[in-house]
């Protein structure tokens, strides 16, 4: 294994402010590469969206 994070979070975390989407944001691959987060709010969405990017990921 090597410890990739892909990891959605809306904890309200004050160093990534910044984001446009805050308090929702994205790390990508590590805890401290973060980005906007574009997961939609609907839960069934956004399975989905996690479905597409999980997929993407493995192949």
């Amino acid at each position: 294994m090597d410890n990739t994070i892909y990891r959605w979070d809306n904890a309200k975390h004050e160093v990534w402010k910044n984001v446009k989407t805050f308090p929702h944001h994205f790390h990508n691959r590590s805890d401290d590469n973060v980005s906007e987060s574009f997961l939609p709010q609907e839960p069934e969405k956004a399975l989905k969206f996690i479905l597409v990017f999980v997929r993407g990921i493995i192949y």
